[in-house]
């Protein structure tokens, strides 16, 4: 028998941050086609967001996550179209290098992966808080650290094939977009768009020591790659 189930975004507003490129791009356009009122495609890249938003007919939203005020002003908008109940904070940015990175990198990296999600919160909460309904807060944050795969967009070197993370293949954005949709019909915490993620988890719960060995070689493996790859920080941003 079919299912009768409904798409937890058919018929909402959603906005999707970073939604110019990769999984952001995936999100908004998989979005479109399960039936969303009107999706908010928000990215610093004014032009990117309006070419996806042009093939979905939505709305694009010139945004920097790392500014309170362009977030308030958002959603303000986004929230003209209708109640807002779908927010993906999914803007983030590269940055290659460690401890030698300049403390203006870090405090924009800090800003765009950290305080989006404190702003967003801060900003689009106390308007759930007044609604009845299903809402959904997604995050997208690098599972770099717990497994080897990664997922095919901009933010992966050239010619690294994702490098430390990318160890055990890549996904594809609209891989990703299907498991986001699939884990919210679920009402599922934590998304885990590949199979192998929980396993690692596991392993690295129950045995810190080995999971640090093997992460080990594998930086030995590909470290030297990153290092040599062109320099995408978040200050050329």
């Amino acid at each position: 028998m079919a299912s009768t189930s409904v798409s937890p975004v058919a018929g909402k507003v959603c906005v999707v941050t970073g939604g110019g490129s990769g999984i952001g791009a995936a999100l908004c356009q998989h979005f479109a086609s399960l039936g969303a009122k009107k999706v908010v495609v928000a990215d610093l890249n004014e032009a990117a967001a309006s070419a996806v938003a042009q093939g979905i007919q939505g709305l694009a939203v010139r945004c920097n996550v790392a500014e309170e005020m362009d977030l308030r002003r958002l959603l303000a908008v986004a929230e003209t179209l209708g109640p807002v109940e779908i927010f993906v904070a999914n803007a983030g940015i590269p940055c290659n290098g460690g401890y030698e990175v300049p403390n203006d990198e870090w405090e924009r990296i800090f800003k765009v992966h950290v305080m989006q999600h404190v702003f967003v919160a801060r900003h689009l909460f106390p308007l759930w808080q007044q609604r009845p309904g299903e809402k959904h807060l997604v995050i997208t944050a690098s599972a770099a650290g717990l497994l080897t795969q990664a997922v095919e967009t901009g933010m992966i070197p050239e010619g690294s094939q994702g490098g430390v993370a990318g160890g055990d293949g890549m996904l594809k954005p609209e891989e990703v977009a299907k498991e986001v949709v699939k884990a919210m019909a679920l009402k599922k915490f934590l998304i885990l768009p590949h199979p192998e993620v929980l396993t690692y988890f596991q392993r690295k719960a129950s045995d810190y020591e080995r999971w640090l060995k093997g992460m080990g070689k594998l930086q030995k493996n590909f470290g030297d790659l990153i290092r040599r790859s062109p320099p995408t920080s978040a200050a050329k941003l």
